[in-house]
This record gives C-alpha cells, sequence and structure tokens, in this order.
C-alpha cells in the first residue's frame, strides 16, 4: 500500500489453490524484520493434523528504527496508532491480492513487543482481530478492563510465555474470569524467542485458534 513498507507473505505450497485457508497476522519484536518472522513462524502455518491445508502468513514490517545500521535495518512498532496503520494497510493490500483464499478474519498474533501492540489493536477491535496469540508480552496491556472489553465483544485469547518474568505477569491476565476463551500457557524451554524449536512447540496451541477445516472460494 503507499505509504507504507512491503509487508511479507507466505503461502502453502502448491495443492491448496482450491480451498480457503485460515490467516495469521504475525508481529514482531522491537528490532526484529518482517521476513525474519514469517520464516520463524514458518512451522505453525505448515500442513498437518488440525490443519490439512497450511495456513497464510501475513508479517507486516512496522516502521524502521533509526538507530538501525543501513546495512543492517530493523523496524519496530512506535506506536498504538501507527501499528494499527500498518496493520490494517498490510491486511488491505493482502485482501486485493488473494481475499478469494483467505477464511474468516485473521488470528493476531504478537511476540514481545508486537504483543503488547497486539494485544492493544485487538481488544480496541475485537470483532475485526476476533482471536488473539500473545508470546513474551502483552499482559499488562490485556489485564483488567480489556481483556473484558475483549471477551464481551467475542474474543478468544491465548498468551504464552517462557522466561520467569513474563509469567509472573500472565498469571493475573485470566484471574477473576471462569470464562475458558481466556487461558494461559508456558513453554518453559523456549525463552524469550521465535526461533526453532518455537514455530512446532506452538502449533498445538494456535490449532485452539484457527478455523481447523478449509473450504472452497465462493
Amino acid at each position: 500500500m503507499p505509504g507504507f513498507a512491503d509487508a511479507v507473505v507466505r503461502m502453502p505450497a502448491a495443492g491448496a489453490d482450491a480451498v480457503r485457508l485460515p490467516w495469521i497476522v504475525a508481529l514482531h519484536s522491537s528490532a526484529d524484520r518482517p521476513e525474519w518472522m514469517c520464516r520463524h513462524l514458518d512451522p505453525i502455518a505448515r500442513p498437518g493434523p488440525g490443519l490439512p491445508h497450511g495456513a497464510v502468513l501475513l508479517c507486516p514490517a512496522g516502521l524502521p528504527r533509526g538507530d538501525a545500521a543501513p546495512t543492517d535495518p530493523r523496524w519496530t512498532w512506535p506506536g498504538d496508532a501507527e501499528t494499527a496503520a500498518e496493520v490494517r494497510a498490510a491486511i488491505a493490500a493482502l485482501r486485493a491480492r488473494y481475499g478469494a483464499r483467505l477464511l474468516g478474519p485473521p488470528l493476531l498474533f504478537g511476540f514481545s513487543l508486537g504483543a503488547s501492540r497486539a494485544a492493544r489493536l485487538a481488544t480496541a477491535a475485537p470483532a475485526e482481530f476476533p482471536a488473539l496469540l500473545l508470546w513474551e508480552g502483552g499482559a499488562p496491556q490485556l489485564r483488567g478492563r480489556p481483556l473484558r472489553r475483549y471477551l464481551a465483544g467475542g474474543g478468544v485469547v491465548r498468551v504464552g510465555c517462557s522466561e520467569v518474568r513474563c509469567e509472573a505477569q500472565a498469571r493475573g491476565v485470566c484471574a477473576g474470569t471462569t470464562d475458558a476463551r481466556c487461558a494461559t500457557f508456558a513453554l518453559p524451554d523456549i525463552g524469550h524467542r521465535v526461533e526453532p524449536p518455537f514455530g512446532s512447540a506452538i502449533r498445538e496451541v494456535l490449532l485452539t485458534l484457527l478455523p481447523t477445516g478449509s473450504e472452497s472460494p465462493r
């Protein structure tokens, strides 16, 4: 889209052209690259049990970090408004090109700073982002009134951690509600990262949030 950096898209391998696919919008961390994010998350979008044709991955770029060297560009999310604009522009571009292939609304995924921004974005627009998966971040932005608003709007959320600090923040997110649409989980051997084996380890959680079937394009 004009005025925005190019997002990265990963489509499933050939063979799923005749079906509509679930899709994931993934927000990277504070000094990352969208191509890295899509590459690291590739295992969660591959065809397999529960996801027979795979899923589409969309990794928006964010805004360039001013302190990054030209030879090593990095991207970040400077604020809620900028993040929302960037994500919606990337979604609009994806829909313009692949709209007939997309099944339902997206799953919004965020890692670290991307999780904080994803929490703000989803809780402000639960109908637009009804499924939310946060990894190693986002708990403070989700806790309390934002979570209640999100659940009331039909949202479903999973908050995952590996590091002790994140686990301490996440413990209170779903406290005070018996709504099973809010749940936390731990992957203790991963650390603050999305590199392998994260993609394989998170897949079971992912399947609780994505449509597990597929449909023929209308």
